[in-house]
């Protein structure tokens, strides 16, 4: 009698859902494009606060973003400067 060969079964591989779904993938893709957007807003608003900081903690000898235009000098890094950037980086950060 003949010896039968068995041959290797081929390994079943049940794809995940993103696989099988574009529109699924597609949502997956702009979690993460938010999630890396939600990160480098935190990062900036963690930096602008790090920043307002030492600002008060020099006693704020910055001059405010309106005087320092009046003189001809540059407004950034002022305390309001500083706030302002914060406020608009919050703002950003809670609609998205």
């Amino acid at each position: 009698m003949a010896i039968l060969k068995k041959r290797p079964a081929e390994e079943f591989r049940i794809p995940s859902l993103a696989e099988s779904d574009a529109s699924y993938a597609a949502l997956l893709e702009k979690r993460d494009e938010l999630n890396e957007r939600y990160r480098g807003l935190n990062a900036e608003r963690s930096k602008l606060h790090h920043e307002i900081e030492r600002a008060k903690a020099a006693g704020g000898e910055r001059l405010r973003a309106d005087v320092a235009r009046l003189l001809g000098e540059s407004p950034e890094g002022s305390i309001s400067e500083l706030s302002l950037q914060l406020r608009e980086v919050t703002k950003e950060n809670v609609q998205h």
